[in-house]
C-alpha cells in the first residue's frame, strides 16, 4: 500500500492515476472535507480525510503501508509540525520507504517556504528512514499565469529580474511514481526537478504572448 498525502493537489491528482495504472494499491491522504468520491475515481483504493498533522489520523493513515509520498502545504504555518508529524507516524508505523516532496534549492534562507521545507528534509534525513528528496522547480501550470491569458497583463510577486526554472507538475508526478515503485533504487537520493532553462519574468511574459498572439 502506498499513502499519498495532500492527495487531491496537483500533484496528488496526478501521482494517484499512474500508482493506479501500474497495479499499486493507493490509500488516499486529504484536509478538505467530502471528496472521497474524487479520490477513489482517480483511482485510490482507499480515501482518508483528514489533518496530517493529526496523530490519530496519521495512524489510521499509516496502517499496513509500505510507502509514503508527502507533499506538504507550501509556506501553511504548521507545514513544519506537519512535515515531522508524517516522519514520526512513518517510522512508528514501520514504513519502509518515504518520499519527500520539497523544493528546488531549500537553501535558500531568504524564502520562508523553502526554510519549511529545508526543515523537513533534515528531520527525514536523521530519522533512520529509508527515504527519497524530490526538488521540484515552479510548476509550468501556476496560477500566477492564468490572468495574463484572460487580461494581457503578466505579473510577479517579486522582482521580474529575477531568474528561475520552472517544471511540468507532470514530468514531477512520473518521477515520483517511478521513486515509489522502483523503491531501493532511490533510497538516500535526493533529486532536483527542472525543465530546460532559467528564465525572467520578461522571458516568461514574452512566451505567453507569443503563445496567445498579443
Amino acid at each position: 500500500m502506498i499513502l499519498v498525502t495532500s492527495a487531491y493537489g496537483n500533484q496528488g491528482k496526478r501521482l494517484i492515476p499512474k500508482l493506479a495504472a501500474s497495479g499499486a494499491r493507493v490509500r488516499a491522504l486529504r484536509a478538505g472535507p467530502g471528496g472521497e468520491a474524487a479520490l477513489i475515481a482517480l483511482g485510490a483504493v482507499e480515501a482518508i480525510i483528514g489533518d496530517a498533522s493529526d496523530p490519530a489520523v496519521l495512524e489510521r493513515a499509516m496502517a499496513g503501508v509500505e510507502s509514503v509520498y508527502h507533499v506538504g502545504p507550501s509556506a501553511h504555518p504548521q507545514e513544519r509540525a506537519m512535515g515531522f508529524a508524517v516522519v514520526d507516524a512513518a517510522r512508528t508505523a514501520g514504513v519502509r520507504h518515504v518520499v519527500l516532496s520539497s523544493v528546488l534549492h531549500p537553501v535558500l534562507r531568504s524564502l520562508i517556504q523553502h526554510e519549511l521545507k529545508r526543515d523537513i528534509e533534515e528531520y527525514l534525513i536523521e530519522s533512520g528512514l529509508d527515504f527519497t528528496i524530490l526538488q521540484p522547480a515552479d510548476y509550468m501550470q501556476v496560477l500566477r499565469c492564468r490572468r495574463a491569458f484572460e487580461t494581457s497583463e503578466f505579473q510577479l510577486a517579486w522582482n521580474v529580474e529575477r531568474r528561475q526554472s520552472v517544471v511540468d507538475v507532470e514530468d514531477i508526478a512520473e518521477v515520483a511514481a517511478k521513486v515509489l515503485l522502483d523503491g531501493p533504487a532511490h533510497y538516500g537520493a535526493t533529486y532536483e526537478l527542472s525543465a530546460p532553462g532559467c528564465f525572467t519574468g520578461h522571458d516568461i511574459g514574452g512566451i505567453i504572448a507569443r503563445v496567445t498572439g498579443r
